[in-house]
């Protein structure tokens, strides 16, 4: 009461501030004030537990959607890591916030309003919060008004500033003294112990909504739901939001993005891009991300908190919270759509909580995600990086330095330069040639049977395409019976794409002279998507044209190529063309799917969608690679009896006529 009194003098400007306290409750609030800034430690079964400020305030003080705990939430040991990195992205200068993307259901939307309570309730002064969602009423009904108001309302009075906005405020949290009109006005003292000046408010989804603001604190809730087609584009939205907490080259606020993705054409595709470029070990020379953001995934087993999961000490039995999601995903299994759903909102690991639909991808999707997951785990990949050079002069031999910073080249399979093949000719840059009637060297492959080489060629024209296209290529090892015979299919280590090529380089020539140097290392052939001429000239005025492989005629159910000399160069890319090597790609993921080496090329193909093919290069390059070595046999290999191989003649006349040579073709 005694306080009270003074706190009205003081509105009067009669008494400079309130004087007066009670000091056992004193104590009390100061040591509330302690652990709510610096955190405490407590002994949990034995174990010295240290939980922040933010999780503390989180626990003591934040009453949501509980009743079972009197509205409070519970401890689990997993919020440990959650707050912590919280923490650490807020005092990291090189961190402009954070994205965090989990399961759904276990409280991140709670632990955010928490902690940005936390922090704008108290100094510093004259700060701003914003909060945003998947649309304006999620921002203004699921988070304002359910979740910010009832905690704001049910904190302690020692833990709450001055405010102006009411009992029940409809736009913000503002925390100012309440404005005094007339005489009264002249007399009031204003200073740092009156007014805090900060304000919580939510705006609507746009991308631009928060342009050229100076924020505290931004919530990006439910980023991966933000269907870019209704409300916006997430990606383009953290472009400008990061620029609202990072002014005159400094940091000056943060940005919290969290989410559970729902349907990746419908906001995932778009949270996908950001979590990619907010890998905190990938940074650029100034030491920040591209996003400027840091992330965290967070697996379902770590937050599955049903009572027959978690012990009373805030333990999760994750071996137990596996069984149980992997009997509700083999509930799911007959249905693709739903088991793909259900993966992305109770996920094991990041791939899954971006695992493509099934039902709208024309490739298997669960081959290819866990196949993803076998790269991802391995402590190194199965290929090495680094670039492929002339050892003396151009047009000479080629060797390979590994380069795991800059190399444009991901070799599975580099050839010894002193292997040699069944035929004792050197295997490494064994290309070979004759000289044509101008004095011209013509180069002539001599490894088809053993590679191929398929590719997507760059194009530096202007196009609507927002993102650059780069150039692809990749090398597939041919079967080899000599090597896989009477081996299962999933041992082989042949019939495979063993280098992969993905890159924009600053001029085009730096492309050309990248596979002339392919096509000279493995001595074969390449398969080119030839809407693009320029490439296909360069090659014939180096003397490749050789290398080529040509196409004499189409048809669009069995991709007939040849390797004859005609004016149509490579294969242009028609809607016969991309259904042809589609399903060439489809028959390669199922049966050979987990033999993949190269995660973006796996990447590529689940983002891959045939109406849209400028968008996926590497999947183009993987097509064209198939359909080079159409040659081969997936199946058995065929035996041939070796009459087969030699012209027949018919000798009962009195000259030898050729029966039939078609044979000869049909055993390639």
């Amino acid at each position: 009461m005694r306080q009270k009194e003074e706190a009205h003098l003081v509105d009067q400007g009669k008494i400079e501030k309130v004087t007066y306290f009670n000091p056992v409750l004193e104590r009390y609030r100061q040591q509330e004030w302690n652990r709510r800034l610096f955190g405490v430690h407590f002994l949990n079964n034995g174990e010295v537990t240290y939980l922040t400020g933010a999780h503390y305030f989180y626990l003591q003080w934040c009453q949501f959607d509980h009743p079972e705990n009197d509205s409070y939430p519970f401890f689990y040991q997993s919020q440990l890591r959650r707050f912590r990195f919280r923490e650490y992205c807020a005092q990291d200068s090189h961190s402009l916030g954070y994205v965090l993307i989990g399961a759904r259901g276990f409280g991140k939307t709670s632990e955010e309003t928490a902690v940005i309570l936390e922090s704008l309730t108290r100094g510093p002064r004259r700060r701003r919060a914003a909060l945003q969602s998947k649309s304006e009423d999620d921002a203004r009904d699921v988070i304002y008004r359910s979740k910010f108001v009832p905690v704001f309302k049910s904190l302690p009075d020692f833990f709450k500033p001055v405010f102006n906005h009411g009992s029940n405020p409809e736009t913000k949290l503002s925390f100012f003294r309440s404005a005094k009109r007339g005489t009264k006005a002249r007399d009031v003292i204003y200073g740092p112990e009156h007014e805090l000046e900060n304000v919580i408010f939510f705006v609507n989804a746009k991308e631009k909504e928060l342009d050229g603001e100076t924020l505290a604190e931004i919530l990006n809730d439910e980023i991966g739901k933000t269907d870019p087609k209704k409300e916006a584009d997430v990606y383009k939205r953290m472009n400008v939001n990061r620029f609202c907490v990072f002014r005159n080259s400094r940091k000056t606020g943060l940005i919290r993005a969290t989410t559970t993705v729902e349907e990746m054409d419908k906001g995932g595709d778009e949270c996908k891009k950001v979590w990619d470029e907010s890998d905190q070990r990938v940074r650029t020379e100034n030491g920040f991300t591209i996003s400027g953001l840091y992330r965290m995934f967070i697996s379902c087993l770590e937050t599955s908190t049903q009572k027959e999961f978690v012990d009373k000490y805030g333990n999760v039995d994750e071996e137990t919270a596996k069984e149980w999601h992997t009997n509700e995903r083999q509930a799911r299994k007959h249905d693709i759509h739903a088991l793909s759903s259900w993966m992305r909102k109770n996920p094991f690991n990041e791939d899954e909580a971006f695992i493509k639909d099934a039902s709208h991808s024309v490739f298997n999707v669960f081959t290819l995600t866990e196949r993803l997951q076998e790269l991802h785990k391995m402590k190194n990949y199965p290929y090495i990086r680094g670039n492929f050079f002339w050892k003396d002069k151009k047009d000479g031999e080629v060797e390979f330095k590994e380069d795991s910073h800059a190399g444009r080249f991901y070799v599975h399979k580099l050839l010894d330069v002193e292997q040699k093949h069944e035929n004792q000719k050197k295997l490494a840059n064994n290309i070979g040639y004759y000289t044509n009637v101008d004095g011209a060297k013509v180069w002539q492959p001599q490894n088809d049977r053993l590679y191929r080489i398929g590719t997507d060629p760059i194009k530096y024209s202007k196009t609507k395409d927002p993102r650059a296209s780069k150039a692809a290529m990749h090398v597939m090892e041919l079967y080899n019976d000599a090597k896989d015979h009477g081996l299962k299919m999933e041992e082989w280590t042949t019939h495979n794409l063993i280098l992969e090529y993905i890159h924009r380089p600053d001029d085009p020539e730096t492309y050309y002279e990248d596979l002339i140097m392919l096509i000279r290392y493995y001595g074969c052939s390449v398969l080119i998507e030839s809407n693009i001429k320029e490439l296909i000239k360069h090659l014939v005025d180096r003397g490749y044209e050789e290398t080529i492989i040509f196409k004499r005629n189409y048809d669009p159910d069995e991709a007939f190529i040849q390797n004859t000399r005609t004016d149509d160069g490579g294969i242009s890319s028609t809607k016969e063309v991309i259904d042809s090597y589609v399903r060439r790609l489809i028959a390669f993921v199922n049966k050979h799917g987990k033999r993949i080496m190269f995660p973006r090329t796996i990447e590529s193909l689940l983002e891959f969608e045939p109406e849209n093919t400028t968008m996926h290069d590497a999947s183009v390059s993987a097509g064209y690679t198939l359909l080079a070595g159409e040659a081969q046999i997936e199946e058995d290999v065929e035996i041939h009896d070796v009459g087969e191989w030699f012209d027949e003649f018919d000798q009962s006349g009195r000259r030898s006529q050729a029966v039939d040579d078609d044979h000869v073709l049909d055993a390639f």
